[in-house]
C-alpha cells in the first residue's frame, strides 16, 4: 500500500513496464540483436515487424560513456516521451536505463 500512487516507487516502475509490454509488440515477442556498448552496459535492439526499440542498461555504479556509432541517433524515450540524442560521449548514469524508439540516425 505504501508504494501505491507514488511516481518514484518500484511498484509504479513495474506497472509502467508492464504497460509498455502491452503497447509495444517488440517488447513482447521481438527478435533480439545485441550491440557492443562496453563491458558494463547491456545494449540490444528488439524488432517486431516495423517496430525497433533500443534498450540500454548501465549495470554498474559508475557512469558509462557510449562510443559505438551504431548506437548514435535521435530517439524517443518511450518511458517519458522525451527526445534522447545519443552521440559520441553520451553518458549513461550509474544504474540508468533507457528504452528508446523512433531512431533517426546521426
Amino acid at each position: 500500500a505504501y508504494q501505491e500512487n507514488r511516481p518514484e516507487s518500484l511498484l509504479t516502475l513495474y506497472q509502467q513496464i508492464l504497460n509498455l509490454r502491452r503497447d509495444y509488440p517488440a517488447l513482447r515477442n521481438g527478435d533480439y540483436s545485441f550491440l557492443d556498448a562496453g563491458d558494463k552496459v547491456i545494449a540490444y535492439e528488439r524488432t517486431s515487424g516495423e517496430q525497433t526499440l533500443l534498450v540500454l542498461v548501465n549495470i554498474s555504479d559508475p557512469p558509462q560513456t557510449l562510443t559505438n556509432p551504431k548506437l548514435f541517433g535521435e530517439y524517443k524515450n518511450i518511458l517519458n516521451s522525451e527526445t534522447v540524442t545519443i552521440e559520441n560521449g553520451f553518458v549513461l548514469g550509474d544504474e540508468e536505463f533507457y528504452i528508446l524508439g523512433g531512431s533517426t540516425p546521426r
